[in-house]
């Protein structure tokens, strides 16, 4: 028999898709549109009830590769009510997104970019450089073409709270990524600001004199001490606190980051990290392994946090502040309500409620200031 040609999925992609994810047994078959048989042994071409008589479900796994939509669907459910199952293949070379879900038997090629909370349906074949964007639901059997762009057309809503530059800068974010919608803006301080940067959603007002119940907030204010009094406040009225990590940033999937986590573009937070809740990453920072950080932290542009780094809560890093890396036996520690200036370089663990400067990192007194400038 005389194999179909595939348009996307060829044969030295499917054997690199098999042997990437399945170097051992079960063998996986390539199932296409005349339901031929390519195994990663030689591609003998033999029918799919051929196939189903000569393997049990134990020896064998099917990837559909068809795509023709009513082809993958009919093929999709003779395999399964046979009771085989299908292999999910993706290829090494995407960037799949935190928190995103991939069914049985889809087939992801080459160059995708599958962004935060995704939903991919079973049996969802995606083509070579598709972009899925945070939140879309891609469903079952579907046949997504080269270069197509999916987007969630109606995203979860939410209210900011602040006006100010952050949140200016989180909001083009938002709106870029198709992260979330805005229905407004609250802001107890400085009304003014809603008109300087032009925000498309209204201003509300004060957060104070608003029911949250069941609502979804993003406080997108720096300052750590407002942003905890703002979150218990809201909290208890019933608010519900999303995460925005951005689709630009890296995060593993080994790290644990609590609710109501802001993390701009080009963040990058490594392998056994643990963030508490109300965190606030700026652009370019990174934490690094087994770091520990509290609730209420603010990390401003630029800011390195090297690993095994444990950090308290309400906790301002300045802009360019480097942390040096502790030991996984004695972390460097730094204690709760802590400031550390701008530009600043962490040598050494330091004491709850002090504000330190300077290179290497020292407390903020007239005597170390004078003594700094000498």
């Amino acid at each position: 028999m005389q194999e179909k040609p595939q348009d996307n999925l060829t044969r030295e992609n499917c054997k690199l898709l098999a042997e990437h994810h399945y170097p051992t047994t079960p063998q996986v078959l390539f199932i296409d549109g005349v339901a031929s048989e390519r195994s990663i042994q030689g591609y003998k071409s033999i029918t799919l009830s051929q196939a189903i008589a000569r393997y049990t479900p134990r020896e064998i796994h099917f990837v559909i590769a068809e795509t023709d939509l009513s082809a993958r669907e009919r093929i999709y459910e003779e395999i399964k009510s046979s009771g085989y199952n299908l292999a999910t293949l993706i290829h090494p070379s995407i960037i799949l997104g935190r928190d995103s879900l991939v069914g049985e038997g889809c087939v992801i090629n080459k160059f995708c970019h599958i962004s935060s909370y995704v939903t991919l349906e079973s049996n969802v074949f995606l083509s070579p450089f598709v972009i899925a964007q945070s939140h879309c639901v891609i469903t079952q059997h579907s046949v997504i073409k080269p270069y197509s762009i999916i987007q969630d057309k109606n995203p979860e809503s939410l209210y900011v709270i602040g006006t100010g530059g952050f949140a200016a800068e989180v909001s083009e974010y938002i709106q870029q990524e198709n992260a979330f919608g805005i229905s407004g803006y609250f802001d107890s301080i400085n009304a003014s600001n809603h008109q300087k940067y032009g925000f498309k959603a209204p201003f509300l007002g004060n957060e104070k004199e608003y029911a949250f119940d069941n609502a979804n907030v993003l406080i997108a204010i720096g300052n750590q001490n407002v942003r905890e009094r703002i979150y218990k406040s809201l909290k208890d009225k019933g608010a519900r606190f999303p995460s925005f990590i951005s689709q630009k940033a890296n995060v593993s999937r080994h790290a644990f980051i609590g609710e109501g986590a802001v993390i701009c573009p080009f963040v990058c937070i490594t392998s056994n990290v643990i963030i508490g809740n109300n965190f606030q990453a700026n652009i370019y920072s990174y934490v690094a392994h087994d770091c520990v950080l509290g609730e209420n932290i603010t990390l401003c542009p630029g800011v390195k946090i090297n690993g095994n780094v444990h950090i308290g809560n309400n906790v301002f890093i300045g802009a360019g502040a480097i942390i040096h890396p502790g030991k996984n036996t004695r972390p460097l520690v730094i204690g709760n309500n802590v400031t550390i200036a701008a530009g600043s370089v962490v040598t050494k663990s330091i004491q709850p409620n002090l504000t330190v400067f300077g290179s290497p990192a020292v407390e903020m007194t007239l005597e170390n200031i004078k003594r700094r400038m000498r």
